[in-house]
């Protein structure tokens, strides 16, 4: 899907579902039979997490990749920090799906036939696949304690940053949560990850805005303040995210692309999200690569499987490994 947001057009660069949401509704709201915001309410305050969560993961990674503290053994508290502050934007990405059907039961008296709503319905299955990889990520968090690891690789010319979900293998190796990675030995890199959320945000919202237009009918205004507000914040943001380097983990070059980009003319800002995007990486990938894999140590615990191992087992210094297992020993599997 291919989304374009000018700063001069109704809404401004925020996402459709605001500019929707902010036009006039005839038709009767039940959303305080259902405990829950305004729709409009309950979109604006969705999406303000979601940005403080976006703007905190992207401080953090612009400046790992700037100043390689991860070179500094003794500096520990940026891998706690980062680690926090991706677990806060899954929590958000996971009440943001929430949030949007809490929207959609504002338009029913019973939430029941929210649920059998053919537009609803339609609604769900067109975001089923994302929520559902979301979900299944904190739900690993919150209920098998799947802590979140950071994996950084690079040499001296390249910094590539990315985290894993750990789970426990069968063997009682702790490995990356191969239901949310591509493997058992991966991880998800913070330059395809954070512009892949972001494409989906404004997925999610064009999809909504659709079901609630058909759903009552309404016409979307030509002017918003809210959105026009907010347009400065999704502008800086976008900018950010469209300027992480363009390097990818091994298995995710063959992958699709997401794309965020921005521009700027004389008359207005425009933002481009397509998913899948027509984005390339700007360097190959090096052949050879130092990665350093950080793990929360338990005490008992002391073998932990390698993040993308080298082919040729006998030739570990294809990926040399720096592994940090902080209050545990360490055996590598």
């Amino acid at each position: 899907m291919e989304i374009r947001r000018s700063s001069i057009q109704a809404g401004g660069l925020s996402p459709r579902a605001i500019n929707v949401l902010s036009s006039p509704i005839s038709e009767p709201l039940f959303h305080t039979k259902h405990g829950i915001r305004h729709p409009l309410g309950l979109y604006n305050v969705s999406l303000s997490n979601l940005l403080y969560a976006l703007k905190r993961v992207l401080t953090l990674v612009e400046d790992l990749i700037e100043t390689r503290q991860f070179l500094d053994r003794n500096d520990k508290e940026w891998i706690t920090e980062l680690a926090m502050a991706q677990r806060l934007l899954l929590y958000f990405l996971t009440e943001h799906r929430d949030d949007c059907k809490g929207i959609l039961s504002s338009f029913f008296e019973d939430e029941r036939d929210m649920k059998e709503n053919k537009i609803c319905k339609r609604f769900f299955k067109k975001t089923l696949e994302y929520n559902d990889y979301i979900a299944r990520g904190i739900n690993r968090i919150k209920h098998h304690r799947g802590e979140i690891s950071i994996t950084v690789m690079f040499d001296n010319d390249h910094v590539i940053p990315g985290y894993s979900i750990e789970a426990t293998g069968e063997d009682g190796a702790i490995e990356p949560y191969k239901e949310f990675h591509r493997s058992n030995t991966s991880a998800n890199s913070f330059a395809r990850d954070l512009r892949f959320h972001f494409c989906w945000i404004y997925i999610i919202s064009e999809h909504l805005s659709e079901a609630i237009i058909e759903m009552i009918e309404v016409e979307e205004i030509e002017k918003t303040t809210e959105g026009n507000t907010r347009s400065y914040e999704i502008f800086c943001i976008a900018e950010r995210i469209a300027k992480l380097p363009n390097l990818f983990f091994p298995d995710e070059v063959g992958i699709e692309i997401p794309q965020v980009d921005i521009s700027v003319s004389s008359e207005a800002a425009e933002l481009l999200i397509a998913l899948p995007g027509k984005l390339v990486t700007e360097v190959k990938i090096p052949k050879k690569l130092m990665v350093l894999r950080t793990f929360i140590g338990d005490g008992v615990t002391k073998s932990f499987r390698l993040i993308f191992p080298p082919k040729d087992e006998q030739n570990i210094s294809i990926y040399p490994l720096i592994s940090d297992l902080y209050g545990d020993g360490l055996s590598n599997k």
